[in-house]
């Protein structure tokens, strides 16, 4: 998903310098599932990028050819990684968090032989779409559209000496 939404902001819309998103596994048993999108955009294209993007991860394009290629690079790229040094004690413990008994990469790689597009819809449909989030915008106030900003949600301005401490 992470290349359809990159394309679709940046070269379908030309909203974005950079776009991207991802969903991150947790990395123990009790953990949550995190979704995490950023857009770099200019401050006027806001919130048509912020509409596009909410429009996009919600209505996942679906292209057959570009999953293929995303697939085939995948297992590509799995067939020759490799897990050596420290890898191989901080990955057997990654498994152990997870109730694992052998490593994620091989069930990962084994599974992703037969998947199709429809597993990954059905994965955005129940990970992704329609889900709440929490919007962070950097940028001067001053060229932020916060009126726009107030109907995400709450608006809470931080200052820089509160995010990086100076």
């Amino acid at each position: 998903m992470n290349t359809i939404v990159f394309q679709e902001m940046r070269e379908a819309r030309g909203l974005a310098y950079s776009a991207q998103a991802y969903l991150n596994s947790p990395s123990n048993l009790t953990g949550n599932y995190n979704y995490m999108a950023f857009i770099a955009t200019q401050n006027d294209k806001m919130q048509v990028a912020i509409e596009a993007f909410d429009e996009i991860i919600n209505e996942m394009p679906q292209s057959p050819a570009a999953f293929k290629v995303a697939k085939d690079a995948l297992i590509s790229r799995m067939r020759t990684a490799r897990t050596n040094g420290v890898s191989v004690l901080t990955s057997y413990c990654a498994c152990r968090r997870l109730g694992l008994t052998e490593p994620l990469s091989r069930q990962v790689f084994e599974k992703v032989q037969n998947m199709e597009l429809e597993d990954v819809v059905a994965a955005q449909q129940r990970w992704v779409k329609d889900r709440n989030y929490t919007y962070a915008i950097l940028g001067d106030i001053k060229d932020l559209d916060t009126k726009y900003l107030s109907t995400l949600g709450p608006v809470k301005i931080v200052t820089l000496e509160e995010i990086f401490g100076y």
